[in-house]
């Protein structure tokens, strides 16, 4: 192997080659030679969920991250681990254990001693559309999103993360999602209602409803962008929750109806806290995701929220009864 390159120019050498191919020789030059590893993606494709892989460079203090390239542009799963893989992340870390701190330029001049404060002054100039959370603000681009994570106690900048944006899957154009508010009305309701079935638009027939006395829900992710979880406790199936996806969310299309308290797939966890007048009963949030939970009247709501993109992931409302 060559001498690295000076770490002054990894970060703007690193962003470079965000989206080009895993074999491109300029990606593979900069893993034997600007980083000085060995290491390759290696994606298991017998693991249907094995689409990202990651080649971590202690020394460095940096972590390059793979994906399915198939995967990644929305192809259908039996086109997945047939078309390679593509540089889709690029982590620089404070130092953490082993990991050595990242030692060069970041972006606007960002330096490991910033704090959350400072950070903000320092990416005023920035015109990507920012999103926040406890732990983390995110920075939306044209192709990319950049991620800052602090830490909880110092609120210290550790972890700094470009990542490419994965184009949306298409919405079906003939699927007219039903009302919110009716769908609620029909919680711990049988399935097998005729009003409820029509809601549907034929997509509820019977092998969907074999669906759901063997697996206890309906999966409707291709089409409406959710699922139907089913219980069968009195003997017939009752409508048990619903978990309404983003979409590329568990490889859904997303719901394209409206959510309680005009909740927005893109809302960031915390304008989703400032849109819900009422503590949550429980909450958790991790520096890559976290979920919140409420009880209301009439159903209860449990939210999952990316920290890592600073976005909602799903929202799944239940009947009381069953929480």
């Amino acid at each position: 192997m060559t001498t690295p390159t000076n770490p002054i120019s990894l970060y703007p050498l690193l962003l470079d080659h965000l989206g080009r191919d895993s074999e491109d020789r300029t990606v593979i030059e900069l893993l034997e030679n600007t980083l000085a590893t060995y290491g390759k993606p290696d994606f298991d494709d017998e693991d249907e969920r094995d689409v990202y892989d990651w080649v971590l460079v202690r020394r460095k203090g940096v972590e390059i991250g793979f994906v399915d390239r198939a995967y990644h542009e929305g192809k259908p799963y039996y086109a997945w681990y047939s078309e390679g893989a593509i540089l889709a992340q690029v982590y620089f870390y404070c130092g953490f254990d082993d990991v050595a701190p990242y030692v060069g330029e970041l972006p606007n001049k960002i330096t490991w001693q910033d704090d959350r404060t400072a950070v903000l002054a320092k990416m005023q100039t920035s015109i990507g559309f920012r999103r926040q959370s406890a732990l983390s603000d995110v920075w939306e681009f044209d192709d990319y999103l950049l991620t800052m994570n602090y830490n909880e106690e110092t609120q210290l900048v550790e972890r700094i993360v470009f990542h490419l944006k994965n184009p949306p899957l298409p919405t079906p154009k003939d699927i007219a999602p039903p009302d919110f508010i009716t769908l609620a009305k029909h919680l711990y309701q049988p399935i097998t209602n005729p009003d409820f079935i029509n809601l549907w638009q034929g997509h509820l027939d019977d092998d969907a409803l074999t669906e759901a006395n063997e697996d206890d829900e309906i999966d409707l992710t291709e089409s409406y962008g959710l699922k139907l979880h089913i219980a069968n406790q009195t003997g017939e199936p009752l409508l048990q929750g619903i978990s309404f996806y983003a979409n590329r969310e568990m490889d859904s299309v997303g719901w394209q109806g409206l959510l309680p308290f005009d909740i927005r797939f893109d809302d960031s966890p915390k304008v989703l806290l400032n849109k819900i007048n009422q503590e949550p009963r429980e909450i958790d949030v991790d520096v890559n995701d976290g979920y919140a939970v409420w009880d209301f009247d009439d159903f209860s709501m449990h939210v999952l929220f990316s920290t890592f993109k600073n976005e909602i992931l799903r929202v799944q409302i239940s009947s009381p009864i069953f929480d």
